[in-house]
């Protein structure tokens, strides 16, 4: 996969450009797909803390096969998220 990181000076927030193969599927975008990614540093704690809130999650954490854990989860209206350990 390949995909290039654009962030400007002092900022935290960093946008990516990929091609839609490196998100996995030649047929996104779907309903709800929304290619946003949340990056935590604790991803466990992260997702409990938003399963204590009511927030419902795709999968279960698991480690990408680049090595991070992430999972996905669901906002109010079903759009999905991607949420990647630091």
């Amino acid at each position: 996969m390949r995909w290039l990181t654009v962030v400007p000076p002092g900022a935290e927030t960093q946008l990516v450009l990929a091609a839609r193969s490196a998100m996995g599927s030649e047929n996104l975008p779907y309903a709800g797909y929304t290619g946003i990614s949340l990056n935590t540093p604790d991803i466990d704690a992260t997702v409990e803390a938003l399963k204590a809130r009511g927030v419902r999650f795709k999968q279960p954490v698991e480690v990408m096969p680049w090595g991070d854990k992430a999972t996905w989860f669901y906002d109010v209206d079903g759009n999905e998220f991607f949420l990647v350990e630091e």
